[in-house]
């Protein structure tokens, strides 16, 4: 559960002028076209904020399903051409001032073939929007055959189309790496959780594409944030390597014990110690416990333990949570300071449920682990 609400939203935090649909006093930019079956509707332009969606521009369309929309925008981001009255039919649009371009297509195929020209990133645009389709269909195709299949096995099959988009974005990135349409596929690059399986090599290719897209545009907040983004992520694969190879010493504490006795962390030395950072009002936390459970007495036997170290304020909701989640181990420990506990600093997480994989020696070897993957590092390491 976040402490704050965590969305990698494409923040514009510049001032957007708006334009109407009969006069447009300033105008920097220009797409025209057609769209097939989408007469007389209206076509927006708009700005992700972090106030919500601002319109800059708008226009209805011909009985011929023609347009051509114009306004001012303050700088090169991420936009939605949005078709329609709700958000159905959206496709995303890297603009710069001074960019003209246009689109050829049909309402059917606005969000996934809007056959884009006259600009230099038309074809990578075309391509990639093609492939996001064939990828769709696959998977409706999927779920309409298997249709008594359990729900499980269609996520699986969505995370595995998830992955060829990815893989298909990457590989454009790197046959494009100075294309400004890269900062739409630049989120392929992210790790998607735990940063050890992700794939190094990511690092260096982010660090040309981010180069490139700051040498022409210097000024954009989204490129700027995705910069800052790139920073955080090398930072914590550095931190990564420093944890396997059992570098980073665990920082030491103290709390007071559920039975009212103090509990140091070096305490538990000698053994391979998870430290989870929970709450009996976390719902993430809670789903995760009967998994700890289960892998605490699996292991137990073999110098594995846990301390739980919960972000409560209120002792009779801990207490009732550990009994009625069979937290069976004895390391349960709390400041009863909820996030303003200093662990939470030293620790440096936000958001919880947190790991923390200690080994015998103290050095941390791991973090954030859970479910499937957490039982993987264990049967690893507890051979």
């Amino acid at each position: 559960m976040n402490r704050f609400t965590i969305v990698f939203v494409l923040f514009n935090f510049l001032l957007f002028s708006c334009t109407s649909e009969d006069e447009v006093t300033r105008s920097n930019f220009e797409i025209n076209g057609i769209i097939k079956g989408a007469e007389n509707q209206f076509l927006y332009l708009q700005a992700p904020s972090e106030n919500g969606i601002i319109e800059v521009a708008k226009v209805k369309l011909s009985g011929a399903g023609s347009f051509s929309i114009k306004g001012d925008i303050p700088g090169f981001s991420l936009y939605n051409l949005r078709l329609g009255e709700d958000n159905s039919k959206i496709i995303l649009l890297p603009i710069a001032p001074n960019d003209k371009l246009a689109i050829n297509t049909t309402v059917k195929s606005f969000n996934d073939k809007p056959l884009i020209s006259g600009i230099s990133w038309s074809k990578q645009a075309n391509e990639y929007y093609a492939f996001i389709d064939k990828q769709k269909k696959r998977s409706e195709k999927f779920k309409n055959l298997n249709q008594n299949s359990s729900n499980n096995d269609f996520q699986d099959y969505l995370i595995s189309a998830r992955n060829k988009i990815d893989s298909f974005s990457i590989a454009s990135l790197k046959k494009n790496p100075q294309s400004t349409f890269n900062i739409v596929l630049f989120p392929a690059l992210f790790p998607l959780s735990s940063i050890e399986n992700w794939d190094k090599n990511n690092l260096l290719l982010m660090r040309q594409v981010i180069r490139d897209l700051r040498n022409k545009f210097s000024k954009s907040a989204l490129v700027n944030r995705y910069s800052n983004q790139v920073d955080k992520i090398e930072g914590a694969y550095l931190e990564y390597i420093s944890m396997k190879g059992g570098k980073i010493d665990a920082p030491d504490f103290a709390l007071q014990t559920v039975y009212g006795d103090k509990l140091k962390l070096s305490d538990l030395q000698g053994k391979y110690v998870l430290i989870d950072f929970w709450a009996s009002w976390c719902g993430p936390c809670r789903r995760e416990n009967p998994n700890l459970v289960r892998l605490f007495k699996k292991f137990r036997k073999k110098d594995f333990t846990i301390l739980s170290v919960s972000l409560d304020n209120n002792i009779d909701a801990w207490k009732k949570a550990i009994e009625k989640d069979g937290l069976i181990w004895k390391n349960h420990v709390s400041d009863l300071l909820g996030w303003e506990s200093p662990l939470t600093k030293i620790y440096k997480f936000n958001q919880i449920p947190h790991t923390v994989l200690v080994n015998k020696e103290g050095k941390i070897i791991a973090k954030n682990l859970r479910g499937k993957q957490l039982e993987n590092k264990l049967l690893e390491i507890l051979k």
